[in-house]
């Protein structure tokens, strides 16, 4: 394609001349050959002289060469029925001796052309030298990045007209191949994969002296330093089996998992949620604002999209927090709920958070006919395409110029070392690459909300209520530009808590606003314990989750 675009029937300029001197030397070859048709010729010709029209006409009609000029400017070889024939015949023509096959064959400038779609450029200019053997003065390598459309001649110039409709088609192309996770990697073209990546001398003897060294054992029938066994004892060492049973114990067990993965992180994914950029500075502030967006996308009509079995409890409780705005109450992040144990256990906040809902107690009398509870075995779950598109997701940059960790590329001494330099550099390039990406944001948000569930939120409890008071945090990414503003993308409700041990567990309700990609994928298939409310202007997502 590229070969054909760069031809593009681009015209001859030499074609009126070489036609018109051919026609000339065919007229002469006539009139020597017949003497009888002589002063016919010359009338003719006297009278052509003076009629531009009347030549034209000898030249279409009477005077048409055995070997008529090409019009235009590059004859395409690469792809014809008929490759050699036309090739010998323009190198007979140009006195050339040509061993090899060509692209392209420019008339004008009469030069064999290759063409090279490949980002090796040394590589292909070392082997077109060894191709052109001969006729250095008449051949031309024509060099075209397969990433960037970029041509490059060698060794001489060439100017096509139309080298834009290649830049084109190879930007195109290149976007075609990258939606469909092909790239044109310099690895892929390489003939000797393994000298070009092992390229260091002392290394590739270290190599093939390990290779070697159980190599030379391969025509053995047992390994040389296997023990002599009695005859008894060896059946126990080799057992026979049969290829139905290899295939049977290498077969992936997970591959007749009928249900798939299922999302467990604590927020939801940067790509499934939407952010509110906003630049309030204090949780109270945050969590209000929020609260109030809740409400003013419900307040007209909402509709449960999907709810888990037995969750009932999330989408009543998503109607309370939006009641509560509606009569002006002002939401505590600290306090946000006191003494929730001595609510009734309907309370939809209590059953969310599974307060006084432990269904055993244990006792310390032991008996010595006791045995543990056979455990249920874990389900096992394929790894759905959803999950990949989370991960190439998280790696796109963020939709704004907005980025969280400004200052994480920035060390806090300089280096002197020149493998330190290097590595600086080097770990500079990735931060400052990581930091635009969505995945940037979600780390943001996670370090946020950790720093309040192990820290500032973390009130003691006294003697008297050995638990915490239920609490209510933002969960935002820090995000700068210019300035400093917070996306924030839903709030996280903490239960009371007096986790002790790392087997202790918080409750956690999680409300966050869905984005489109996540509605119109109903990738709520893929979420335990969860709510989807959908409203005027927005849509939720309200989960139970917890942390250990």
């Amino acid at each position: 394609m590229v070969c054909a675009l760069l031809c593009n029937l681009e015209a001859n300029t030499n074609f009126f001349d070489e036609a018109h001197r051919e026609a000339r030397s065919s007229q002469q070859g006539k009139r020597s050959t017949h003497p009888a048709e002589m002063e016919i010729s010359d009338d003719e010709d006297a009278i052509s002289m003076g009629s531009e029209d009347q030549e034209d006409f000898i030249i279409e009609q009477d005077s048409i060469p055995a070997d008529p000029p090409c019009s235009y400017r590059f004859v395409l070889i690469e792809g014809i029925p008929n490759q050699a024939e036309v090739q010998n015949h323009w190198a007979k023509k140009w006195n050339l001796t040509v061993t090899s096959n060509w692209d392209i064959i420019d008339i004008e400038n009469k030069l064999f052309i290759e063409v090279k779609v490949t980002t090796l450029s040394d590589t292909a200019a070392n082997t077109f030298r060894s191709k052109a053997v001969g006729m250095e003065a008449n051949s031309v390598l024509v060099i075209v990045n397969p990433s960037t459309g970029k041509i490059k001649y060698y060794p001489r110039q060439l100017k096509a007209q139309r080298e834009d409709k290649v830049t084109s088609f190879i930007l195109a192309r290149c976007q075609v191949m990258r939606e469909l996770g092909i790239s044109d990697h310099q690895i892929h073209e390489e003939e000797d994969i393994i000298s070009s990546i092992f390229c260091n001398n002392e290394f590739m003897i270290e190599f093939e002296t390990w290779m070697n060294s159980f190599l030379r054992h391969k025509e053995l029938l047992a390994p040389p330093n296997m023990k002599k066994t009695s005859s008894s004892s060896s059946s126990s060492l080799l057992k026979p089996f049969c290829l139905e049973q290899l295939e049977k114990n290498l077969a992936d067990p997970l591959n007749h998992a009928s249900q798939p993965v299922l999302w467990k992180g604590k927020i939801l994914p940067e790509g499934w949620v939407l952010n509110n950029y906003w630049d309030d500075a204090t949780d109270i502030n945050m969590i209000n604002r929020y609260c109030r967006l809740m409400y003013e996308s419900t307040r007209n009509g909402k509709t449960c999209l999907y709810k888990s079995e037995k969750e009932d409890s999330l989408f009543e409780l998503f109607d309370d927090l939006c009641q509560e705005v509606e009569t002006g109450k002002v939401m505590e992040n600290f306090k946000f709920k006191q003494n929730l144990r001595d609510e009734d256990d309907a309370n939809p906040l209590k059953k969310s958070l599974g307060v006084d809902r432990k269904g055993k107690v244990h006792s310390s009398k032991f008996s010595p006919d006791m045995v543990q509870k056979e455990s249920k075995p874990i389900v096992k779950r394929y790894l759905h395409r959803w999950f990949t598109d989370v991960i190439d997701d998280l790696v796109k940059d963020s939709p704004t110029s907005m980025h969280p960790f400004p200052n994480l590329e920035l060390g806090e001494t300089v280096p002197d070392h020149p493998i330190s330099k290097a590595s600086r550099k080097a770990i500079s390039t990735i931060f400052s690459m990581f930091k635009k990406t969505k995945a940037a944001s979600m780390t943001s948000k996670y370090i946020n909300l950790g720093s309040r569930l192990g820290g500032s939120y973390l009130n003691s409890s006294s003697v008297k209520n050995p638990h915490s008071f239920t609490s209510m945090m933002p969960i935002y990414a820090t995000v700068h530009n210019e300035s400093t503003a917070r996306a924030v993308s839903g709030i996280m409700i903490r239960g009371p808590q007096h986790a002790r041990s790392p087997t202790d567990k918080i409750n956690l309700v999680a409300m966050e606003t869905a984005s489109d990609v996540f509605i119109q994928g109903k990738m709520w298939r893929f979420l335990p314990n969860c709510v989807v409310v959908k409203g005027e202007k927005n849509s939720f997502v309200i989960r139970k989750t917890a942390v250990n």
